[in-house]
């Protein structure tokens, strides 16, 4: 796969604020002119987007002419990977992969629909991208936006915008806009309908564009300011009709502000004879206040909710009571403040349930105008898109599961700033890797095969997947382990002097589920020119099974390492670096009926190619021998991580912190704090709750574990696992079998 191009320099860059003026109405499919028309959209005082929200799929596009499909602006086919903002678009297959309008026509533009208004953040586009037509690249256009396809606003007073022009030879990122890498922002505008005029291109005679991405408005998180909710929509949930106006700002003057006022349209409102909806976060949050506008169409204020429950969720089964409340009921009057605020507490939430259990009068219907969450002080956790949409690919490597980080100069210290991570050269190892290609519109895999091992680099924002003239590492059939052929799967890998060592777990095709792990051994491969030598690999073997790994014959125990490695050593930067490797892993005690247990072993630097020297905690001291080795946490998963926090201005500076999914599958993730490496791991708390099972069919999750080398001293990165519950499963959808990677930091 070719290396990836340096991303955007300026992805948060805030732009100039945005103001909304009338401008000719247009009528899409007659060309007719409403002036004096009462307009539908209330005029709001919008803030450039602080980040990026969640991307937004569905959308159709109306174009006013085509000649190849404007359907593949936004379907991804041409795309490297989906979802992310610094995605390549391929130079080939125009007609395939890219819009075009027809030629020699006067009126060019095209309109994207969402499913319902939403408040729209950061907008990319990938401009035209094939030699041939080249000079039809779009070069000005406006932008304008609408919620019923009638009544169009300019953004910005009808400035023009200026977009780059490619070569049409390369893969491209998204496109320089005014000759700059700013990010095209609505700063959360309410929009169904956003328009692109075309004005000009680079001397053809059509219009075309390779793709457009859309992004939801989204503030950073920090204490008091307002929070980004969605509508929660299972999957055997249909969406309830309007529930989008609740959270768009649709009908408020301003975007994001407690200080904004609401008009009494009521085509601005939610109203449904449905007395329940969820509040989704896409991520985990504490909860400050919550504001609440009630039903304001003049005409029925009776249909207001008068009697609230509120129920709170961490994993959107589990529902706890807040408290019943009475509202107040709605003026009537145009531009009303909020009706009603309730303290939440700092109650930390993933799902928030509205029950309404009556209104002002005996009806059907249950309305609200906006409903707005502010965030309060605690732990976040939240959706990171940099290393999730970096590991979407659509050619070549797509999609693996056993991500581990390592940073290839020694130092696996969290580093202050994201600019310190993005100078070092790291190497992910993963675990059955998909080789091949993906159907990007179905997201069908097509012409792949498994590989039970892969690695990528990963530098200055980008991942090189080491697929090219790369041999998995193998090993040898070994029939004292199993008579059954067998494989690799990686654990955690580490870096000392000039060689970088890998854990390699030898999985025996046998048992239930077709695998089964058989022992264990080291591989190191050598470091040359500060970058790894993968093709320098040298095994170092477990011999007697009995230092890295250990099984009884009758299946009672299993104790297994290399799930998650601490180099309590100089070179790793540590806060007391005593010089010994510590490996930590796992123990399944099925002869007393015992729950998976962590343990921990340990070996000075220097002597980490010896098994004989490795030393085992029996829960006071250390022994050579593995099947001394004591559990010390229960419930604990394959994978796991223990990280240092290094950060001097940190409460929990020189603690360790041990992170693993709970129950080895089960959905929530947990983190744990200690004084010392090998024992003491207390304060459990659940940083997260994963959700994928209510959106998607037949999938699982596993290995969730923190990557220091990823880490920031204000954000933590952790991630998990996707994969398929039925067979199949994976190759019907590539976008499951990936990791998925969260920030944890505090507010």
């Amino acid at each position: 796969m070719k290396k990836r191009t340096i991303f955007k320099l300026a992805l948060f860059f805030l732009l100039t604020l945005f103001n909304l003026s009338s401008c000719v109405n247009n009528d899409i499919n007659e060309g007719n002119e409403n002036d004096d028309e009462e307009i539908k959209l209330v005029t709001q005082v919008n803030k450039s987007s602080t980040d990026r929200g969640r991307f937004i799929d569905n959308i159709e596009v109306i174009p006013s002419s085509e000649m190849y499909k404007s359907e593949n602006l936004v379907n991804d086919t041409g795309m490297e990977g989906s979802e992310g903002y610094f995605h390549y678009h391929s130079s080939l297959l125009p007609r395939d992969n890219m819009f075009i309008t027809r030629a020699n026509k006067e009126d060019n533009y095209v309109i994207l629909k969402l499913n319902e208004a939403r408040s729209i953040g950061y907008i990319d586009i990938w401009n035209y991208n094939h030699e041939t037509r080249i000079d039809c690249s779009v070069k000005e256009f406006k932008v304008s936006i609408s919620l019923d396809n009638e009544n169009y606003f300019y953004l910005n007073n009808g400035d023009t915008y200026t977009l780059e022009k490619y070569s049409g030879t390369n893969n491209e990122t998204s496109s320089l806009i005014n000759n700059s890498f700013y990010d095209l922002d609505l700063g959360g505008l309410t929009a169904q309908y956003i328009k692109f005029d075309f004005i000009s291109n680079y001397g053809g005679n059509a219009y075309g564009l390779s793709e457009i991405r859309v992004y939801e408005y989204k503030n950073v998180a920090k204490k008091g300011n307002i929070l980004t909710s969605n509508i929660f929509i299972d999957k055997n949930s249909a969406l309830i009709p309007e529930s989008y106006n609740l959270i768009n700002y649709s009908g408020m003057n301003e975007v994001s502000s407690l200080n904004g006022l609401h008009s009494n349209n009521k085509e601005d409102m939610y109203i449904s004879n449905n007395n329940e909806i969820i509040f989704s976060f896409n991520g985990k949050y504490p909860l400050d206040k919550l504001y609440i506008y009630n039903y304001n169409d003049e005409e029925n204020l009776d249909n207001g909710v008068k009697d609230l429950s509120i129920y709170y969720s961490i994993d959107g089964i589990n529902y706890s009571l807040l408290d019943n409340y009475v509202l107040n009921k709605a003026s009537g009057e145009n531009n009303i403040s909020y009706t009603d605020m309730i303290e939440l507490n700092n109650i930390s939430v993933q799902y928030i349930k509205f029950i309404f259990n009556s209104n002002f009068e005996d009806t059907s219907f249950y309305g609200l105008s906006e409903v707005i969450f502010t965030l309060g002080s605690g732990w976040v956790s939240e959706f990171n898109q940099e290393y999730t949409f970096l590991h979407s690919s659509y050619n070549g490597w797509s999609g693996s599961d056993g991500v581990f980080n390592t940073r290839i100069n020694g130092n696996q210290s969290i580093l202050e700033s994201e600019e310190e991570i993005y100078k070092y050269e790291s190497i992910f190892n993963y675990s059955d890797t998909y080789i091949g290609n993906v159907e990007e519109e179905t997201k069908d895999r097509k012409n792949s095969v498994i590989v039970n091992n892969s690695f990528g680099l990963y530098k200055d924002k980008q991942i090189d997947f080491l697929i090219e003239d790369y041999e998995p590492l193998t090993p040898i059939k070994d029939s004292s382990r199993s008579k059954a052929d067998a494989f690799y799967w990686l654990g955690d890998s580490f870096v000392i002097d000039n060689y970088y060592y890998v854990h390699a777990l030898y999985i025996a095709k046998e048992g239930v589920l077709g695998f089964a792990q058989k022992g264990e051994d080291l591989i190191r491969f050598d470091i040359k020119d500060g970058t790894i030598d993968l093709n320098s690999r040298h095994l170092i073997k477990d011999e007697n099974t009995d230092k890295l790994s250990y099984f009884e014959k009758d299946g009672s125990l299993d104790i297994i390492f290399g799930a998650a490695i601490f180099e309590n050593v100089s070179s790793s930067n540590r806060v007391n670096p005593d010089g010994y490797i510590y490996n930590f892993g796992y123990k399944d005690d099925r002869k007393n009926n015992l729950p998976r247990s962590l343990v921990v072993s340990r070996v000075k630097e220097e002597d980490v190619e010896d098994f004989s020297k490795y030393e085992y905690y029996d829960g006071t001291s250390w022994s050579n021998n593995i099947k001394d080795s004591k559990g010390i946490v229960d419930n604990v998963s394959c994978e796991m991580s223990v990280v240092e926090i290094n950060d001097k201005n940190n409460e929990d500076y020189g603690k360790f912190i041990l992170t693993f999914q709970e129950y080895t599958t089960g959905n929530n993730i947990i983190m744990i704090k200690s004084d010392t490496l090998f024992d003491n791991y207390e304060d459990e708390m659940i940083i997260y709750t994963i959700e994928d099972k209510l959106l998607l069919d037949d999938i699982n999750y596993y290995n969730a574990k923190m990557h220091p080398t990823l880490s920031t001293y204000e954000k933590l990165i952790f991630s998990y696992n996707l994969n398929e519950a039925s067979l199949g499963v994976n190759n019907l959808n590539a976008d499951i079998y990936r990791p998925r990677f969260y920030s944890l930091f505090k507010v």
